[in-house]
């Protein structure tokens, strides 16, 4: 081989090295989790794009407000070679996990805290992350990456997972609907009590409006509040009836404070999310007419 081909043999080999160290720090992370098994033998499994040896945790939850059975458990884990990593089995008190509605949450330890292997993806505080399923820690600088899973464990101990459009919001009797993706996230609550000129005055509803709250850097601050609503659908007015704050999304977590029932009447917003969640359920208000 003479010095023209060791040079560009050296040229490529540089080309290459640069590509895969570029890809490693400019790579989408990507997560799919999914529950495997029964509630004999509940195990999570996460494939990703994460280095091999990363270290996560996974939390798996039932909370009671959500129609679950207040089940808590987590369990750590780290990539193996082919790209997934395991949790569990879940159990509870060494028996079967119980029928009820479960959430389970997937993140990255600290930047800080991953193997040497996996510092320079993540980078310091995990600056070269990327991607739907980053995060930054409230009141930090630091980047994770997180994934949840809802489902539900049945009677016979057989998984039905949520699909990704679905939202459980409250007990599992209650049927919500989203009415505004972008900005402030707004669900609906559409099996509450509406009321018709039949036997009414007038057409309205009593029912609950829930809203994610944006991300604060204030730790502890609540991210989501709930709104119980009383809405005349033929004067443009209703009543917050009360508000409750959570820690969590979607009405999830630990309730924080709430706030009692307004003595005034309130007018819409024009073009405001609530506006959408007013109109919304005057229409269905209607329908039950």
């Amino acid at each position: 081989m003479d010095l023209e081909e060791l040079k560009v043999k050296f040229f490529f080999v540089l080309t290459f090295i640069y590509i895969i160290s570029s890809h490693a720090v400019a790579s989408e992370v990507m997560l799919d989790l999914n529950v495997i098994g029964n509630s004999q033998k509940l195990t999570l499994r996460l494939k990703s794009n994460l280095p091999r040896k990363t270290r996560l945790v996974a939390a798996l939850v039932s909370p009671v407000n959500q129609g679950g059975n207040g089940y808590f458990g987590q369990n750590e884990s780290v990539v193996s070679t082919n790209q997934t990593a395991e949790f569990g089995p879940f159990l509870k008190n060494k028996t079967p996990l119980p029928p009820g509605n479960y959430l389970a949450t997937v993140t990255t330890l600290l930047a800080a805290l991953q193997p040497e292997e996996a510092q320079s993806f993540f980078g310091k505080n995990g600056e070269n992350l990327s991607g739907s399923q980053v995060s930054t820690l409230a009141g930090t600088s630091e980047k994770g990456v997180t994934q949840t899973l809802r489902f539900q464990i049945n009677s016979d101990g057989s998984i039905s997972t949520s699909p990704s459009d679905e939202h459980v919001i409250g007990s599992s009797d209650d049927v919500w609907q989203k009415v505004q993706s972008s900005g402030k996230e707004i669900y609906v609550k559409t099996n509450g009590f509406f009321y018709d000129k039949e036997h009414y005055s007038g057409v309205g509803f009593h029912s609950y409006i829930v809203a994610n709250l944006p991300e604060s850097n204030i730790i502890g601050a609540p991210q989501s509040v709930m709104n119980d609503v009383e809405g005349n659908c033929e004067t443009r007015t209703f009543h917050v009836l009360g508000t409750l704050f959570f820690a969590g999304k979607n009405r999830s977590g630990v309730a924080l404070n709430s706030m009692p029932p307004e003595n005034i009447e309130r007018n819409l917003v024009v073009n405001s999310p609530f506006e959408k969640a007013f109109n919304l359920l005057c229409k269905m208000a209607r329908l039950k007419k």
